[in-house]
């Protein structure tokens, strides 16, 4: 893969996090409405005259979520020359990254669809909005095992590629994503989908780990040499 396909593939990132973390703030989700709120008061978030601003803010999340996937392909080339001619982390990396775009477009297709038709009862948005939620932040075990399989290969290597701290910060953003897939069991506290360890915790580990590693897939992508495209006529090897 030549470096600028590469550089494009991981600056995608810078993507994906302007519109997820933009959309956060355009909603005012900082944090987000209440898990205890009634069903009227939910389904009123959906139905307020402003709620174009939500609609287009998950519209954009529905399209543009595929570029949590697009990096995937640039940190798992960093990754094998780590690994090797058998890079198992690698792969499972990559096979975690479109369990996370889905866990922004199915949040954001019930999103749309709590909007969607103006007689849909109370009780059927608040459902929508649960399930969402539950997607949203519940659903951390494909970015938690993404993270894992990343920080392991690091902590393998030697440092040339990806320092050995960044592999040990990625670490503590996995394990204090965790308390989030206990979200469905409260509506208060700091286990609940707006608390502490479940919302801000969450939030501000993912967004970290999102540009420790989007610096330094640069950086070392920045560092290899770049690559010819092969020509047509050229043998390839076997």
């Amino acid at each position: 893969m030549k470096r600028s396909n590469q550089l494009i593939s991981i600056h995608c990132w810078g993507v994906f996090l302007l519109v997820l973390g933009g959309g956060l703030v355009l909603n005012g989700w900082l944090p987000p409405p209440s898990p205890n709120l009634s069903d009227a008061e939910i389904a009123k978030i959906f139905r307020v005259a402003d709620g174009d601003v939500t609609r287009v803010v998950f519209a954009a999340w529905f399209l543009l979520a595929p570029t949590f996937g697009v990096p995937a392909v640039a940190i798992a080339n960093q990754m094998r020359r780590i690994e090797g001619p058998s890079p198992a982390l690698a792969k499972m990396q990559m096979l975690m990254a479109p369990c996370g775009v889905l866990a922004v477009q199915i949040p954001a297709a019930l999103w749309l669809a709590a909007g969607y038709r103006p007689g849909l009862s109370d009780t059927a948005i608040a459902t929508l909005n649960d399930i969402a939620w539950f997607f949203m932040l519940g659903a951390v075990g494909p970015g938690v095992v993404q993270m894992m399989s990343v920080m392991l290969c690091i902590l393998q290597g030697d440092g040339s590629i990806y320092p050995r701290w960044v592999g040990y910060a990625i670490l503590w953003c996995a394990l204090l994503d965790l308390p989030a897939a206990l979200i469905m069991f409260f509506k208060t506290g700091p286990l609940a989908w707006d608390g502490l360890l479940s919302f801000w915790a969450v939030a501000i580990t993912f967004f970290a780990w999102a540009i420790l590693i989007w610096i330094f897939t640069a950086k070392a992508i920045m560092r290899m040499p770049d690559e010819a495209p092969a020509r047509v006529d050229e043998p390839q090897p076997a």
